[in-house]
């Protein structure tokens, strides 16, 4: 049975995974930046990641492949004022 480990650090993302029970590193993603929350879905097995850009904001990231890819989830947009 394979399992992941995502390990959101100040430095970026890194996953592990088992392989005949040793742990190894099979990723490392958003090097140099902040990863708040990852979250693998059970699922689907996409990969989540939340970014906490200090001058951009937060930012949200999923990958389908495994990290070898992340897509960037826009933010809903906020409401106009009604007049």
């Amino acid at each position: 049975m394979k399992q992941t480990i995502l390990l959101g650090t100040r430095k970026g993302l890194i996953a592990y995974r088992s392989l005949n029970g040793r742990w190894q590193v099979e990723n490392l993603s958003f090097e140099g930046q902040p990863v708040s929350i990852a979250y693998a879905d059970p699922r689907d097995g996409t990969w989540w990641a939340c970014l906490d850009h200090g001058h951009w904001g937060v930012k949200l990231h999923r990958s389908t492949d495994r990290g070898a890819s992340w897509t960037e989830v826009p933010s809903p947009p906020i409401p106009k004022e009604k007049k």
